[in-house]
């Protein structure tokens, strides 16, 4: 199993406070960055996230996931619509998954070799230290 960080962050460029999110020690945007990296035309906009704006994600339950793709990240400029990562979050008993990554603007995108798996309590732990 993976774990989760989430940390408030001061993004310079534009200025915003924004959610990052750390999977494993690693921001989420570097991971799938990489991933990103090696699908047709990325070019340099693999990886181009940031952690959400704190006017954007206003409490915890955002990152419980929900009937639809939840968005973990969103543009560089603070505005999660203008280039979302979303995914489907899965609360179970004893885990958090997330799976089925998806960047709408791209649909060609295929994620399917990314998902992570969080111990729930761990999970839990994490966004009550966020928020």
């Amino acid at each position: 199993m993976s774990t989760i960080a989430f940390r408030w962050t001061e993004y310079a460029e534009p200025r915003f406070t924004g959610l990052a999110i750390l999977v494993d020690g690693v921001p989420l945007e570097e991971l799938v960055g990489k991933v990103e990296h090696g699908f047709p035309g990325a070019g340099n906009i693999a990886g181009d996230y940031a952690g959400l704006a704190a006017w954007h994600v206003k409490e915890a339950g955002h990152y419980l996931g929900s009937a639809r793709k939840t968005e973990l990240l969103g543009c560089e400029c603070g505005e999660a619509g203008c280039w979302p990562l979303l995914a489907r979050v899965e609360v179970r008993a004893a885990e958090v998954r997330w799976s089925e990554f998806e960047q709408p603007f791209r649909p060609k995108w295929d994620y399917g070799t990314l998902a992570f798996t969080f111990d729930r309590a761990q999970y839990g732990a994490a966004l009550r230290a966020a928020f």
